[in-house]
């Protein structure tokens, strides 16, 4: 989202330690296990191409629907020029569905284009069908992801500062 995070420091909890399994039409089972995930992810980074920016995240995972505080994915970058804000309802089990943020420069809206629903994976395919021109996601790209999730891991079980790269 905002471009390669050079070291990171992360801060997890599991505020519920159970989760309940939905049915095929969303509905609550009487299926309840124990959840092996962290629910409450904070983290603190520098972005490695903008020198002095700092990304502030803060992602949960609430049971059900909270109309009091709908956000679960918060992510502010605090930089020179001002402070970009993004509010979403991304949660752990959906993020791979794209559901727009709001965003929020120097503490005003931005309006967003109004566009139909998509997942990742229909605008992935939709890209990748035009070729050589189209903009997804790569080999080199997941490896980028998995060593920032690594690194936010280890920063929490260890209580340090971890360098990505």
């Amino acid at each position: 989202m905002v471009g390669p995070i050079s070291s990171v420091s992360a801060t997890t909890g599991k505020l519920f330690p159970t989760t309940v399994l939905l049915d095929a039409e969303g509905k609550p089972t009487d299926i309840v296990l124990p959840s092996p995930y962290a629910d409450n992810i904070a983290i603190s980074g520098t972005l490695a191409n903008h020198s002095g920016a700092v990304l502030n995240a803060f992602w949960r995972t609430l049971p059900g629907t909270s109309e009091k505080n709908p956000n679960r994915l918060i992510a502010v970058i605090d930089g020179d020029e001002g402070v970009i804000r993004f509010e979403g309802h991304q949660t752990m089990s959906n993020l791979c569905l794209y559901t727009p943020p709001k965003v929020y420069l120097n503490n005003l809206e931005v309006p967003l284009e109004d566009t139909p629903f998509v997942g990742n994976t229909g605008r992935n395919w939709a890209e990748f069908a035009k070729g050589e021109k189209g903009v997804y996601p790569t080999w080199e790209d997941a490896v980028k992801v998995h060593e920032l999730v690594d690194a936010i891991e280890k920063s929490a079980e260890k209580g340090v500062r971890v360098t990505i790269g």
